[in-house]
């Protein structure tokens, strides 16, 4: 992709989630009303599983802005970011670069 006359190797996304999670701090999922003694409750996993299209909406934006399909895409993240970029990559129709 060239950009200002300069060729650019990889451009990267910070994305992030549509919840508000409190502290001013956005998330894939909401937070509200989970164990805190459990880190895999299973209500996030339903939650997560219901935010994909967002996630995949998501996405689908970036490479059409950007030009790029799925075997140039790889998928990273923190905490939910993690969680997310996993799921988002395993249940795209076209597998992705990583």
């Amino acid at each position: 992709v060239a950009r200002h006359n300069v060729m650019v190797s990889a451009v990267v996304r910070f994305a992030h989630g549509p919840h508000d999670v409190g502290a001013g701090k956005r998330g894939w999922f909401t937070i509200e009303n989970l164990d805190t003694n459990d880190p895999h409750p299973p209500e996030v996993h339903g939650r997560l599983m219901d935010n994909l299209p967002v996630i995949h909406k998501y996405i689908d934006q970036v490479m059409a802005h950007e030009g790029v399909d799925e075997s140039r895409l790889i998928f990273a993240g923190f905490s939910q970011g993690a969680s997310a970029a996993y799921y988002a990559a395993v249940t795209r129709d076209k597998p992705v670069a990583g």
